[in-house]
């Protein structure tokens, strides 16, 4: 033990000051303190201009918060396959092969593991605090801790998860059984919290409805359990295959790196060799050795065919050469989208709640209010906008290099385009019927949209979607999943409904929706 701390010490104190000094000649520390500084003064005035509703949503909050924090903690069972914590190449090779326990080389990741977790929870769970007041008439002084705790406890038990998984030895055993008991216990004090009285409370999704400090009990007690389990099953050795995957999970990190840095630099003429060097190492992480000479294809079209037919066949071959588990990821997530897609299309035609509201419930202050309503609509327009385009980049297929396909780009777009509309209007149906269900729940019902203009302006909104992240992910080089591709495509598609509704005629977004992706279309990129 002393030896690791000697040579961490000696590493990463060294690399510290290494990484300190550069920032401070690259960008400087006064500059970034000043941004922080601005940052959380728009982020307190923002808290403070928030609309105050009248009255408390009708919707279960409690019941919605439970559901979401389950199913986080289900999603478990089918991980595990790769560590959520490695080890980089230095202390892989010095660390990982000496004769020293698992749990002391381990040490140091998993408490920055944690640490970020509960970062990520903490400030997740204070902006509830800050914003629920304002709009839910909740108070909830203790979201902030027991998110944090609830993140500390997800990230143990999804290694357990991981130190046991295909193991038949008497440790893999145990850390299995404790994961799968630890999942399922946490998954059933998540729905808790949507239980009426004190039980209610005590459930992990009470912190954020009630202001008793015996919300964090449980998360307190679900984080202890899960890192006292983690410090048992590294106590002897190491899982299986953990230094080759944590040498492969090093290398894609390093790539990711190395591609970010080039894509600011403006020098993306390497992506599509790194994308298939990508593909290799994803293949040699997960045990598919085979994965890069798929067994399953489509018949290719014949020569004499326009070039679009040819990208919408290389799109449909990777959507079918994924494995099963990932083909149903994508329905799901396609119906999610555009059940989304489908609740913010009203907004684009200008249709707003009857008059009086619907009967039984209760309308915020916001709605007499046209600037913050069109605000409002807008928002939801800018994050169906986002689910679709989420949606969409998983199905436009491999990316292309930039500017070296000989194909024009109307016709690149509309073969990149096909799988992607072929599937999401297929989701489109049963999206209606999700959509429908969770507007009845919550409450709303049907406010009397029209049924062909919402399905003109939910066309138009994909189609936008869809065409401007495709443009924008060949014209940038930058991969269509990435999150800057898919805020763009978003934000592009969301400035009819912003601008108009702004500007007092929210009716007339739907038709320049269509001006908009009429001119996207047609831009020669």
């Amino acid at each position: 033990m002393t030896a690791i701390g000697w040579l961490r010490r000696r590493t990463l104190a060294r690399a510290t000051r290494g990484y300190v000094v550069w920032v401070g000649r690259a960008v400087g520390w006064w500059t970034i303190g000043y941004l922080v500084f601005w940052l959380l003064v728009f982020v307190t005035a923002g808290v403070e201009s928030l609309p105050r509703s009248d009255a408390p949503p009708a919707a279960p909050l409690a019941a919605i918060a439970g559901a979401l924090a389950g199913v986080s903690f289900l999603a478990l069972f089918v991980a595990g396959r790769t560590p959520n914590v490695v080890l980089d190449r230095r202390d892989l090779y010095r660390l990982g092969l000496a004769p020293a326990a698992p749990g002391d080389v381990l040490g140091l990741r998993l408490a920055e593991r944690r640490l970020w977790r509960a970062a990520i929870g903490a400030a997740a769970g204070g902006t509830w605090s800050l914003v629920a007041p304002a709009l839910f008439h909740l108070h909830a002084p203790w979201a902030a801790p027991a998110m944090a705790l609830l993140a500390v406890a997800h990230a143990d038990l999804g290694w357990l998860r991981y130190a046991g998984f295909r193991r038949t030895d008497g440790e893999g055993r145990a850390a299995r059984a404790a994961a799968n008991w630890g999942i399922l216990g946490a998954a059933v004090l998540a729905a808790a919290g949507a239980a009426p009285g004190s039980w209610g409370a005590l459930g992990l999704a009470g912190a954020l409805t009630s202001a008793h400090p015996g919300t964090l009990l449980l998360p307190a007690a679900l984080a202890a359990a899960g890192s006292v389990l983690v410090g048992r099953s590294l106590a002897s050795r190491w899982p299986p295959r953990f230094a080759a995957q944590s040498l492969v999970l090093t290398q894609l990190q390093a790539m990711r790196t190395l591609r970010l840095l080039a894509g600011v630099a403006g020098m993306v003429s390497g992506r599509e060799a790194d994308a298939a060097e990508r593909e290799r190492l994803l293949a040699t992480l997960h045990d598919r050795p085979g994965a890069t000479r798929p067994r399953r294809s489509l018949r290719p079209p014949a020569l004499d065919r326009r070039p679009w037919r040819a990208l919408a066949w290389r799109a449909a071959s990777s959507l079918v050469r994924r494995r099963v588990f990932a083909q149903l990821r994508t329905v799901v997530w396609s119906v999610g989208a555009v059940a989304a897609g489908w609740a913010a299309a009203p907004a684009l035609i200008g249709d707003r709640l009857p008059a009086g509201g619907v009967p039984g419930v209760a309308q915020p202050a916001v709605a007499a209010d046209p600037l913050g309503a069109a605000f409002v609509a807008a928002l939801g327009v800018l994050g169906g906008a986002w689910l679709l385009a989420r949606a969409g980049a998983a199905l436009l297929g491999p990316d292309l290099p930039r500017g070296t396909v000989p194909v024009e780009a109307t016709e690149r777009t509309r073969g990149r385009l096909a799988v992607p509309v072929v599937v999401l209007t297929l989701a489109a149906v049963p999206a209606y019927a999700l959509a429908s269900a969770l507007r009845g729940w919550i409450g709303l019902g049907a406010a009397g949209h029209d049924p062909l203009l919402t399905s003109l302006a939910l066309a138009a909104l994909l189609l936008t979607v869809l065409v401007a992240l495709e443009k924008y992910a060949t014209w940038t080089g930058v991969a269509a999943g990435a999150w800057e591709a898919t805020l763009v495509a978003a934000l592009v598609a969301t400035l009819p409904s912003l601008l108009l509704g702004v500007f007092g005629v929210p009716g007339a977004a739907l038709p320049l929706q269509l001006v908009l992706l009429t001119l996207l279309w047609w831009v020669p990129v």
